[in-house]
């Protein structure tokens, strides 16, 4: 299993918990591999390169398909790998300093449309659209501030039950779904990606998965192939009409 970032971040991790539930119910050895660099995208060329056996699958998360192709020139694109299996939802939310006058989401907004821009931080151009988002729809000014490294979902945060999401802050349309998913080389045979899909999803039932995942604040989330492969492509035709709105786009 290629995964597309880094060692300890929240993707290795997801993928970690899934692969040792494989392991102990295909009693066979799921080695984990990371290869992480130009975000994200790096890993899953690796994977559309290799033998489509079944063997060699990779962990691709939502923006490496539905965003970053838009942003700039990558060594793979969407079409380039089988969808196999969604297996993991990330949460998202806005915070700010605890001193910060700006305490709703609303506070924020109505700050956005004085005379400056906020600054908000970022480790990447993907999660940026996300308040260029914001401020498309609500007439606020977001300045980004990148880095290296209230709830922005339709639900609230378990963990912040206080918190209210953008809708019910008064923002509509504006809920953030960010997952990761499992694909294969081009060429895999759907009789492969169903079994896979298949057993995924039945280590996505287990309890300590479920508990691995909840741990680091993301959801265990099974899908069948069709409906991943939907939200996959209504997502990069969404965030690609923005990046196109924003000038963001890749020539």
């Amino acid at each position: 299993m290629i995964v597309n970032f880094g060692p300890g971040g929240v993707t290795d991790l997801m993928a970690r918990a899934l692969a040792s539930g494989m392991e102990k119910d295909l009693g066979q050895p799921v080695v984990v591999q990371n290869r992480p660099g130009a975000l994200g995208t790096l890993g899953p060329a690796y994977v559309s390169k290799q033998a489509p056996d079944g063997y060699t699958l990779g962990t691709v998360s939502a923006s490496v398909v539905t965003t970053t192709p838009h942003l700039m020139n990558v060594a793979v694109k969407p079409e380039d790998l089988i969808q196999v299996a969604g297996f993991g939802k990330n949460r998202y939310g806005i915070v700010v300093k605890q001193d910060s006058p700006l305490k709703t989401i609303d506070d924020l907004v109505q700050s956005a449309k004085g005379e400056k821009s906020v600054l908000f931080g970022s480790p990447s151009t993907p999660n940026s659209l996300i308040f260029f988002d914001l401020g498309r729809k609500t007439g606020g000014k977001f300045e980004l501030v990148s880095y290296k490294a209230g709830p922005t979902g339709p639900q609230r945060y378990p963990l912040l039950p206080n918190v209210p999401t953008a809708a019910e802050s008064g923002i509509k349309d504006f809920a953030v779904r960010h997952y990761v998913g499992i694909f294969g080389p081009p060429g895999l045979p759907d009789e492969i990606a169903d079994k896979l899909n298949d057993e995924i999803n039945k280590i996505l039932q287990e309890p300590q998965v479920k508990a691995a995942f909840e741990a680091q604040g993301d959801m265990a989330t099974a899908v069948d192939r069709q409906t991943f492969a939907k939200t996959v492509a209504t997502d990069a035709r969404n965030w690609g009409a923005l990046a196109q709105q924003m000038n963001l786009a890749a020539n």
